[in-house]
This record gives structure tokens, C-alpha cells and sequence, in this order.
């Protein structure tokens, strides 16, 4: 092998391994972003259930016929969404 190309072997294998130190950190920030995006998921999933839960307790109170206000205290929701619920329990 002639010494010159000994130069550009040195240069290719440090650009390689400098890839691939890359190519590592690429992988690593997909992996985080994932993560981050499954948890976002899993909020999101808690949010509609906690959500759900708290419209049931409200058609639950309103075929009890507490009062609106009352209702609107316990559970947070306003009058309008609490007049779907009761006309979609119909």
C-alpha cells in the first residue's frame, strides 16, 4: 500500500465512525420523540376518560333532577353541555 493514501484511509474511517456517531444520536432522539408521543397519547386517553366519567356522574345527577346549578358546581360542566347530555338522554 502506498503511504500516500494512508491520509484518506485515516480521513474515511474518522468520517465513518462520525456517521455512525450521528446515525446513534438520530436513533436516540427518534426513540425520545416516540416516548414523548406515547405519553401524550396516554394523556390524551386519561383526559376522554376523566372526561366520560365526569358527564356520566352529570346524566347520573340529572335523572335524579338535581338542580342544574348544583349539577354545574359538582361536575364543572356549563349549562350547554349539560342540556346535550340531557336531551341525548331522551
Amino acid at each position: 500500500m502506498k503511504v500516500e493514501l494512508l491520509p484518506f484511509i485515516d480521513s474515511s474511517v474518522a468520517s465513518y465512525q462520525k456517521m455512525l456517531s450521528q446515525s446513534d444520536k438520530i436513533e436516540e432522539l427518534r426513540i425520545e420523540v416516540q416516548e414523548e408521543k406515547d405519553q401524550l397519547l396516554i394523556d390524551k386517553g386519561i383526559e376522554r376518560g376523566l372526561k366520560g366519567g365526569i358527564e356520566q356522574v352529570a346524566m347520573n345527577l340529572l335523572r335524579v333532577n338535581m338542580p342544574i346549578e348544583d349539577i354545574m358546581k359538582v361536575t364543572g360542566l356549563d349549562e350547554n353541555r349539560l342540556s346535550e347530555l340531557k336531551e341525548n338522554m331522551r
